[in-house]
């Protein structure tokens, strides 16, 4: 996929959880969109800026919640 950067493997509370990186949250939505289109993943999923790698992930809310990053509006 375009701006597929390899994965981050985020450790907490003893599970690890893989996702693959994006460089920026356009390939991120892109990939989250196309991975829709084929019905192989949740339509609920959302694209999320994470605070281990600092790169940009699509998943449930709560991986957001827990690995997500905060932005000040």
């Amino acid at each position: 996929m375009k701006g597929e950067k390899g994965t981050c493997a985020s450790d907490k509370s003893k599970i690890a959880i893989y996702r693959t990186k994006f460089d920026t949250e356009q390939h991120a939505k892109d990939a989250l969109n196309m991975h829709i289109k084929l019905q192989v993943t949740n339509p609920n999923n959302i694209v999320y800026e994470c605070k281990v790698c600092g790169m940009w992930h699509f998943g449930k809310q709560d991986l957001k919640d827990k690995f997500g990053m905060c932005h000040s509006l």
